[in-house]
């Protein structure tokens, strides 16, 4: 997921880009440092593979970031929540918010809109992901 970072276009997948990935916070109790990575492949493989209609994955650890990306492999989109509440780590003019979905009965299985909705209740990064997002 790393190179989703690396790679995003920032006009076609908009938000706040300020947690690298792979770096930083981490809720573990115990040292990783010794267990490598690609420890999530296994889990990401089965999801994008088996679930039918997927339309993201939601991720809303990195509280600096809000955008959403596809896969290059899977085609599969990955999204980033953003901070929502007041605890853990931030800077203040990441501000706060949700990343918001929008589902309709006519494009149920194609497409979905989404944003982020800020504490202010300004709508921000709006993007809609469908077979055409971020290609």
């Amino acid at each position: 997921m790393e190179d989703l970072q690396k790679t995003r276009d920032a006009v076609k997948e908009p938000g706040l880009n300020q947690d690298v990935l792979g770096q930083g916070s981490t809720q573990s109790s115990v040292n990783t440092a010794g267990w490598g990575t690609g420890r999530d492949q296994p889990f990401w493989n089965a999801l994008t593979s088996n679930v039918k209609d997927l339309h993201a994955v939601i991720s809303g650890h990195d509280h600096g970031n809000e955008w959403c990306s596809r896969e290059p492999t899977t085609k599969q989109v990955l999204c980033f929540n953003k901070h929502t509440g007041y605890g853990g780590y931030g800077e203040a003019w990441w501000g706060h918010g949700v990343r918001t979905f929008r589902f309709t009965l006519p494009t149920l299985t194609t497409s979905v809109a989404t944003w982020v909705t800020m504490e202010n209740g300004t709508r921000v990064d709006q993007v809609t992901l469908d077979a055409h997002y971020a290609t």
